[in-house]
Parts: C-alpha cells; structure tokens; sequence
C-alpha cells in the first residue's frame, strides 16, 4: 500500500463523509488468539483512521474542494480556524487529515494565481513565524 495512492485517499474520503466506495481497496484482516477479548470492529476503526492520518497528509485534497469543506464550517475568522485545527471546536466535525492547518503554505502557488488569499480561506492567518528568542509569534 503506497500513501500516494489516490484511490486509497479517495476510499477514505468517502467513508468519512458516510458514503460506501464501490470497491474496498482497504481490507484489515485480523487473527485472534482463542479467548481474547477484543472489539475486532473498533480495532479495525483505529487502524484505519491512523491510516487515513498518513495518507490524507500525503495526498492533500485539491483547492477547490478543501476551499468548499472549510466555507461549510463558517467559520468567522483565522482564530476560529486556529481553534477548529486545535479540536477545540466539538460542534464542527473533526478537521479531515488531508486539509491543511496552513492552507498559504500549501496552495501558495494556486492562492496567488487564482487570487484566493487567506481571507478566501477561512481566513486564515499565515503559519506563526518563530522570532530569535524561541517562540512563535502569529502575524
């Protein structure tokens, strides 16, 4: 299994957002020694959404359609962002591994050529910029 897989990606996109892939690329099989005690389903959710955390990093989602994803959580402004990333927002589902915290970093490229600007984001604040003494400081 490679993490630059689109089709893994996209099977792990689906199933978050609760619909079923026409095809399981994905299989986790297990063998259990007689007279353990195990969750076989819970344990086979775990692997795969340590899975989706290395390959959703791998195959970040195209601009337009993490643009759509973040314009649907409403969020205000780059310190809710910060705080949807953080997982300090339970009201909003929990923020999928292959959208970036820093999207200026990512898309710069496709922010300057479609003149998205982080303000088209979320907005979103440029990622903290460390200062001699150690610390990081948001711009």
């Amino acid at each position: 299994m490679s993490t630059q897989d689109g089709r893994i990606a996209e099977e792990f996109r689906l199933k978050q957002s609760g619909r079923v892939p026409s095809g399981n690329i994905i299989e986790i099989e297990t063998s259990v020694a007689v007279g353990t005690k195990i969750d076989i389903e819970a344990f086979s959710n775990a692997i795969e959404t340590k899975l989706w955390e290395s390959v959703g990093r791998a195959n970040w989602r195209p601009l337009d359609q993490a643009i759509k994803f973040v314009h649907r959580l409403r969020l205000k402004s780059g310190t809710e962002w910060l705080a949807y990333c953080d997982g300090k927002r339970n009201d909003l589902p929990k923020r999928p591994p292959d959208i970036p915290v820093y999207p200026d970093q990512l898309y710069a490229k496709s922010f300057a050529k479609e003149g998205v600007g982080a303000g088209g984001w979320a907005p979103v604040p440029s990622q903290p910029k460390t200062v001699p003494t150690g610390r990081t400081t948001r711009p």
